[in-house]
């Protein structure tokens, strides 16, 4: 039996009074490779993190993605957790980073 993630998302983050200083978003399962996610990185970097920014940062970080349909689950619902585990990452690496 094998165990893979269905999707897997790492983030490292540095904020000065929650003001975005640096990031990295490392997005696994969505792609043939490791996809780094440049494009919300350049969104986040040098703004105030609140929930909208965060949103907007997975929308973006899925669209950067290329996932396709397998067992543990459809090329949509990849996407739709990568929206979600963006968010929620950034705002724990955040939350940490105070």
């Amino acid at each position: 039996m094998e165990d893979f993630a269905t999707v897997g998302v790492a983030i490292t983050l540095s904020a000065k009074d929650g003001v975005c200083e640096d990031v990295r978003v490392g997005l696994n399962s969505v792609a043939s490779t490791i996809v780094h996610a440049k494009r919300a990185e350049q969104i986040l970097r040098g703004k105030t993190i609140d929930d909208d920014l965060l949103r907007q940062i997975g929308e973006v970080a899925a669209g950067e993605t290329d996932p396709v349909d397998d067992n543990r689950g459809s090329a949509d619902y990849k996407r739709e957790m990568v929206k979600v585990l963006v968010a929620r990452a950034a705002r724990e690496a955040l939350q940490r980073a105070s």
